[in-house]
């Protein structure tokens, strides 16, 4: 199975793209009847993509073609890497760190807790107001107070995970939360701690 075609059924099944651009990119690809075995592509094509069930029957002939893990990490890491480079998402990434720590992403702890959740509840506004109704003086104060050391820590994490010591599976726990494989030292564990 070609990446590309992996990638693209991701971003159906996740609604990324629309099930209308979907439809399109399957008749306009001449490889995809060659990637997927003839049943499977006539029940492809065969879907009433208009069906309000038409995204679940789509997941059901190709769901299994995709890693969610991997693409799960992947996404992990356009977070820490926006917060390294302190890009124009930056603040969306480190409040992304909570939400994914309160999804079970318990190596996420430390920047989850210590950067995200107050981006989550900024104490500017006596934490009454989210981080988009305070100023934008406010909003750059909060964020500079975090620079240069969540970088560190935002590198770390992602070294964690570009050596496999993290490797979150295509599997998720009885909760929905992706489950991941831990392979980090006791000593590496207590650095994400918080």
């Amino acid at each position: 199975m070609k990446e590309d075609f992996e990638t693209i059924f991701y971003k159906v099944l996740k609604r990324n793209i629309s099930i209308e651009y979907f439809e399109d990119w399957i008749y306009s690809n001449d490889f995809l009847e060659l990637a997927l075995t003839k049943e499977e592509y006539f029940d492809l094509i065969s879907i009433d993509f208009k069906d309000k069930f038409a995204l679940s029957e789509i997941n059901n002939v190709i769901g299994h073609y995709v890693d969610f893990g991997k693409f799960e990490q992947k996404r992990i890491n356009e977070y820490l890497k926006s917060i390294i480079n302190r890009d124009n998402n930056c603040s969306k990434s480190i409040f992304m760190t909570y939400e994914l720590y309160c999804k079970g992403f318990n190596f996420l702890r430390k920047i989850g807790l210590k950067y995200g959740l107050t981006v989550a509840c900024p104490p500017a506004g006596n934490y009454t107001k989210s981080f988009e109704e305070i100023s934008k003086e406010e909003q750059n104060d909060l964020i500079n107070k975090f620079y240069p050391l969540i970088i560190e820590e935002a590198k770390t994490v992602l070294s964690w995970l570009e050596s496999g010591k993290i490797k979150i599976k295509n599997e998720v726990d009885e909760f929905g939360y992706f489950v991941y494989i831990d392979n980090r030292t006791y000593n590496e564990k207590l650095k994400s701690e918080f």
